[in-house]
């Protein structure tokens, strides 16, 4: 995947109009990790990933077909349970032992 540098900061508001995004192309065509592991996902989606001397971004488009049926729950930290979300794993030694995750639930 590539990142693209940045020279100023991104606004961190959830609409992804800022011009950036057109300058590099989303990674897409993920695979599941549940409930069918290593099958294509079964919702479109897309991810971006920008950085600059302070911070990295990912900036993400989740399509839904059917978003009345999302699942929201809330949870304790750590404890994703049955909630959608979406997450991004970091190796930064490159090894494919050691890689920092962050996700997000739809809650």
């Amino acid at each position: 995947m590539e990142a693209l540098r940045i020279t100023s900061p991104l606004v961190l508001d959830g609409v992804l109009d800022e011009a950036v995004y057109q300058q590099v192309a989303p990674a897409k065509d993920f695979l599941q990790l549940q409930p069918y592991n290593g099958r294509p996902s079964m919702q479109p989606s897309e991810a971006w990933f920008f950085f600059d001397h302070q911070a990295l971004y990912v900036g993400a488009m989740l399509y839904d077909s059917a978003p009345d049926s999302i699942f929201v729950f809330l949870s304790e930290r750590d404890n994703i349970v049955a909630s959608d979300y979406f997450g991004v794993y970091f190796d930064p030694y490159n090894q494919g032992q050691l890689a920092y995750g962050f996700f997000v639930t739809s809650s």
